[in-house]
């Protein structure tokens, strides 16, 4: 247990203010940023004394918790200043002078070092290609790992990755710091922070519980909020977590938000104020402040928290039995159906989609699968004529900028372990992989299972070893259980462990495979004895492979399998959530049932059963050009708008097209982003799609029609900021509302605004 840990248990820690809008209030000169106007982390080189005095003045105040000025000390941000060399030498710095500042101090005061997210995302899309992203997961990585090191370096107490905004670009950095900490023999406590809207989601839509299940490891200390808005529409979303995590919680707000001068304005007393429910519901472990925050709310939030009473880590894991896409999935104690279908060996449609390259197309076989009850989506693209480590890449990126598909945990399919590993460097979610087994020895099972632990994802665990496949129970059981003490013997919890003890087929005529059915059901209730908590999961199409063809009699076997299976304790199944049972008798029933168990192998006497099929729901309503094109807009789908406006075209000017139908739809999106049902990756899609159905529309448009917009926005960071993420997604926003955005880029001088401010007016 870490020394901090130790005091969380005790009492309420308090954390420093705002670094950035105080060392605004000071007159900083050109001379001070050496060049570079706007880059505070200079400042720890060329102003150290600034950086030394605020820390100074945050101890003063109360804080037990300082962090250092590395918020953006990172490749990618430092590189708008060509800083980029200097990264480790000012991360150092930032600690070094933090330490001095406690030194001098002569208290108790621990220094985290202070990761931000940088000004790029893993998820969000660049251009009108869905899959291309401005860095790569192992880019990331390796950026956050230069300044986590200068912050090791220069003797920080802890991490703190805060204001995480994407969940991926959160497990990079976390992974970054592991790495780091294992190169660097050293073991300090991971903060952990994010960024949400009012209803706990970040920028990404993974809510706040997703992002704990995927993040959620021994080296992490905390979980908690930062930044967002003010303290009072933080507090509810704290209080929601209490109990969901076993580690300790934190918050940091903002004084309130920002006017219209981008002045914040909250009062210390009115921030102590708000802060108050978590006092009362003995909800938080550590408090302290963000943007706009300063000495005086730092000392308020120390008076409020002096002699209160800490919140108690729960004993229990709420959320140990849960995977997660950008919603979380909680598998315990109930039967788990995997959709089957996005699968190329499994899926025509898929396969043509996927050799196509057609991404978004490729969706709408995953959306069915969920609309048909599917909790997990099973992805697999292994081909040996494609690339399969990129084709798993891509979809998957696309995949995770879907709001609705997105929200589904991914099991991330495959033999090549290569694909495996870029399937998990591209889930924000907890995933759950298939698989590894022990057909390579011991030594490859464990590396294997060491780098899924790596990136927080569940073990399928296939019972073959380097004898081959277990096929009767006794086989399957040795090798369970083998698998299960290798995976214990490193720590993996059990509720992370799913063993697949092989659905082999029946009905094949050879009298070796007449029980294999049975021998599964045997294994299953040895897992389920014994290995308590472990998941079991398996591949139901495999049971009847020899009756392919006969569908009806492979949904027969489908179902009465698992009335067999799912009691005994199988939790997991990959199957088609479309495939409806058969009607059947009683006797019919039986008899597939004996067929099952190996009592019988008259396979004559199944195929002439005259099993019937269910009625399929009638499709009333045809879907209409109209429900096309919007539905591309809201979902983010482009591959054939050339047509459907093509058939828009034959009723409506176009003119009408883009006033009642496009630009309804894109009221519609501004709607659901609002409320919390689409976030920026589906924003970023959407304008793209709305761009080019405007492209497609020009040609047909009138000279005036063309300059059709609610207004004309002009947007700029001024000088001295070269940080552009808010700005590029209110870009976003207004565009997909209607607005024509004149985006003049970062660092502008005030003088160029006006300017072109006054030749827009001009124009007007």
């Amino acid at each position: 247990m870490f020394e901090i840990e130790k005091d969380l248990k005790e009492r309420i820690l308090v954390l420093d203010g705002a670094m950035g809008t105080v060392l605004q209030k000071y007159e900083l000169s050109a001379e001070d940023f050496n060049g570079a106007k706007g880059c505070y982390e200079i400042l720890n080189e060329t102003r150290s004394d600034i950086i030394f005095e605020v820390h100074k003045k945050y101890i003063e105040a109360g804080a037990d918790i300082i962090e250092t000025n590395s918020f953006n000390c990172n490749a990618i941000s430092l590189k708008d200043y060509h800083l980029e060399d200097k990264v480790y030498d000012l991360a150092k710095k930032s600690a070094e002078i933090a330490r001095d500042a406690v030194k001098e101090s002569g208290k108790k005061v621990y220094i985290f070092g202070s990761v931000g997210p940088t000004n790029k995302s893993l998820s969000f899309p660049v251009g009108d290609t869905p899959f291309k992203r401005a860095v790569s997961f192992d880019e990331m990585k390796e950026v956050i790992k230069v300044q986590v090191a200068g912050l090791i370096d220069g003797g920080v107490d802890g991490i703190l990755l805060e204001t995480i905004f994407d969940g991926l670009t959160a497990k990079a950095a976390l992974l970054a710091t592991e790495e780091v900490f294992e190169e660097k023999n050293v073991k300090l406590p991971i903060s952990i922070s994010a960024t949400v809207n009012k209803q706990g989601k970040l920028l990404t839509g993974q809510s706040m519980e997703s992002l704990i299940v995927a993040l959620d490891r021994d080296s992490v200390t905390s979980f908690g909020f930062n930044c967002s808005f003010g303290a009072k529409d933080l507090v509810p979303l704290v209080i929601k977590i209490k109990e969901l995590t076993t580690k300790f919680v934190t918050l940091h707000a903002n004084a309130g938000l920002p006017n219209q001068n981008g002045d914040y304005v909250e009062t210390a007393q009115k921030m102590k104020n708000d802060l108050l429910p978590l006092i009362e519901n003995q909800a938080i472990n550590i408090l302290g402040g963000c943007c706009g925050t300063s000495y005086d709310h730092i000392k308020a939030i120390a008076e409020l928290v002096k002699g209160e009473k800490p919140r108690v880590l729960p004993e229990k894991n709420l959320l140990e039995t849960c995977l997660s896409g950008n919603e979380i999935y909680n598998f315990k104690d109930k039967f788990t159906c995997v959709g089957e279908r996005n699968n190329i060996s499994g899926s025509k449609l898929f396969r043509t989609m996927i050799e196509e390259h057609n991404y978004l197309k490729a969706l709408d076989v995953a959306r069915q699968q969920i609309d048909a009850g599917a909790k997990v989506l099973d992805i697999n693209v292994d081909d040996a004529i494609l690339d399969s480590v990129e084709e798993m890449k891509n979809f998957l990126r696309v995949l995770q900028n879907d709001s609705f598909i997105a929200k589904v945990p991914i099991m991330i399919d495959s033999s090549d372990f290569a694909v495996i590993e870029e399937g998990l460097k591209n889930t924000a979610g907890k995933a759950i992989v298939n698989s590894i087994s022990l057909k390579e020895g011991e030594e490859n099972f464990l590396r294997k299972a060491k780098i899924i632990r790596k990136y927080g994802a569940s073990i399928i665990v296939m019972a073959f070893d380097e004898n081959g496949q277990g096929v009767s129970a006794e086989r399957k059981i040795e090798i369970c259980q083998r698998a299960y003490n290798l995976l214990k013997s490193i720590g993996i919890k059990n509720s992370d462990i799913v063993f697949d003890p092989n659905i082999l087929s029946v009905g094949t005529g050879q009298e070796a495979d007449r029980y294999h059915a049975r021998e599964f059901l045997k294994t299953i209730d040895y897992i389920h004895k014994n290995l308590k908590g472990c998941g079991i999961v398996g591949g139901l199409s495999n049971l009847s492979f020899a009756f392919r063809g006969n569908n009806i009699l492979r949904a027969a076997f489908h179902h009465i399998f698992l009335e067999e299976a799912i009691p005994r304790g199988f939790n997991f199944a990959i199957l088609n959530p479309k495939e409806k049972a058969p009607q059947w008798t009683d006797e019919e029933r039986e008899k597939i049932k004996s067929f099952i168990f190996g009592d019988s192998t008259n396979i004559e006497d199944l195929l002439s059963l005259n099993l019937v099929k269910r009625k399929e729901d009638a499709q009333i309503f045809a879907e209409t050009p109209e429900d096309r094109i919007r539905k591309a807009l809201i979902q983010g789908g482009s591959e054939s708008l050339q047509e459907v406006i093509e058939e828009l075209l034959k009723k409506y000017k176009a003119l009408e097209i883009l006033e009642n139908i496009l630009m309804s739809a894109m009221q519609e999106i501004g709607r659901l982003f609002e409320q919390g049902e689409l976030y920026l990756p589906q924003l970023i899609r959407s304008a793209s799609v709305m761009n080019n159905c405007v492209n497609i529309l020009t040609p047909y448009l009138e000279k005036v029609d063309r300059t059709l917009s609610k207004g004309k926005i002009l947007m700029a960071t001024v000088d001295g900021d070269v940080h552009d993420i808010g700005k590029n997604i209110v870009k976003t926003v207004l565009e997909c509302n209607g607005y024509e955005v004149i985006d003049l880029g970062v660092m502008v001088p005030r003088e160029k605004i006006v300017e072109v401010a006054k030749k827009i007016m001009w124009i007007l």
